[in-house]
Formats: C-alpha cells, structure tokens, sequence
C-alpha cells in the first residue's frame, strides 16, 4: 500500500491534522461517487473526533458509519463504541448526527450479532465495495480492532465481521471486522498518541536503536496483527505525537 508516517509534536497538532485527513478523505469519495462508509474505532480516537470535527464542513448525510469492533454489552454501557459515539460525535444537533449509522445488536448472541452485522454491511454495500475510510487504533500488544496476537479471527479469510468469544481484554464478547475487510479499504488510518504506543508503533514502523542494527520493523506477523493491515488497492496513513513516536526510526 501506499504508507505515510506523519508525527506532530502533541495532541494538540495531531487532533486537527487528523480532522483534516478525515474530511479530506470522505470530501474526496462523495465527490468521486456521491456517497462514503466509514469505519470508527473507540478509545482515544472517539475524543480525538470529536473535538476535530466539531466544526468539519462534512455532508455527514451522504455518509454512511460503522463500528470496526463492537463490545457485546448493553446498549447503554459505557464500555460499548457506538455509546461513546453516541455521547460526542453523533449526539443529537450535531452534525454528524445526520450520517447514517450502522449499530450491532448486542443483544443478541456474539456468533448471530457478527452474521447480523455482516448483513448490515452487506447491504450497505461495504463488503462488495470494501469500506472507503476505516480508523484504527493499535493496543500495546500489537492488537487492532479486536483483531488480538495470535487469534483464530487473524484466520479468517472472508471481508466479513467475526465473532469474539475470548477477547484477552475484557469484556471477552466482541464482533470485529475482519483482515480481509479491513484490507479491501480506501483508506485507513492509524491515529496514535502517548509513550504507551510507543513500542508497539517501533514494532509496526522501525526501531530506532534496534539490537541488529538495522532498525527494520518486524515482518508482518499474527504476532502483531496491526501489522498485517495492508490495504491493498488504498492508503495506508500513520499520525503519531512525538511520544507514540519515541522510539520510532524514519531511516
């Protein structure tokens, strides 16, 4: 894929860069086909949206969300993606609050709300076409989505969504979109921040003071399974703060 690293001195920099990409992106895609899908991570980038897009010029009304994973908790719990969102981004008289939103049914048992949200994505054209924008984190163990090391999820061959019945963070029940999803993107991009990140970004991009010498980032592995997003007809953007960025080498 087409990779571009990018790191800026804080939060306070990343936040707009990144609102800036984002509206760049989906701006680019409703102009090319008059409409977009875009997959949301939780954690850190629910805030950095948030704040960022507040103000974004977006025709949120021709753009269609999607939750990457999903926590199968109650609908109202605060551990869930879509109540994040919910509360920030798409809260009522906001304006992405007209963008149509796809949510999974966590009511129902984690094999069945994975086939149900894999229709749902289905029919809104997301598997045929593969998503045109999906934002990521990356967990200190290497996980994304919740695509965890070494997972039997790593081995599904499908664009789909999987069920996760044994995530090692809790809650253990989760869907998750799959590798071959993710890969068939537009765009993904990776938002980053913290001295917490930074092994795991110098795993993914290259160590600065690596043992060998070489400072390669590790080959792609299950190990690490951000590292085998490779999106293969799309762009694949890296936005770290210089803590996320610590330990990172450009050579």
């Amino acid at each position: 894929p087409d990779k571009r690293i990018f790191v800026y001195p804080g939060e306070a920099q990343l936040v707009p860069a990144l609102a800036d990409l984002v509206a760049s992106v989906i701006g680019d895609c409703l102009d090319r086909r008059g409409r977009c899908t875009v997959g949301l991570s939780g954690g850190s980038l629910v805030d950095f949206l948030t704040r960022g897009l507040a103000k974004s010029a977006i025709d949120w009304r021709r753009v269609t969300l999607f939750y990457c994973d999903e926590r199968l908790v109650p609908l109202d719990d605060p551990e869930r993606t879509h109540a994040q969102f919910a509360k920030s981004l798409l809260a009522p008289g906001t304006g992405a609050s007209a963008a149509r939103v796809l949510v999974v049914d966590a009511s129902l048992a984690p094999e069945a709300a994975a086939k149900d949200y894999e229709e749902q994505l289905r029919a809104a054209g997301i598997l045929d076409d593969g998503p045109d924008l999906m934002l990521l984190g990356l967990g200190p163990d290497g996980h994304t989505c919740s695509l965890f090391p070494d997972h039997i999820a790593l081995s599904e061959q499908r664009p789909g969504v999987a069920a996760v019945l044994d995530s090692p963070k809790p809650p253990p029940a989760r869907v998750t979109c799959t590798l071959p999803l993710i890969n068939r993107s537009g765009a993904v991009i990776f938002a980053l921040t913290g001295r917490g990140k930074a092994a795991a970004v110098a795993r993914l991009l290259g160590k600065a003071d690596s043992a060998d010498g070489d400072g390669c980032p590790l080959p792609p592995s299950t190990r690490a399974p951000a590292s085998l997003v490779r999106p293969s007809r799309g762009r694949l953007f890296f936005l770290l703060d210089s803590e996320a960025a610590a330990e990172y080498s450009a050579e």
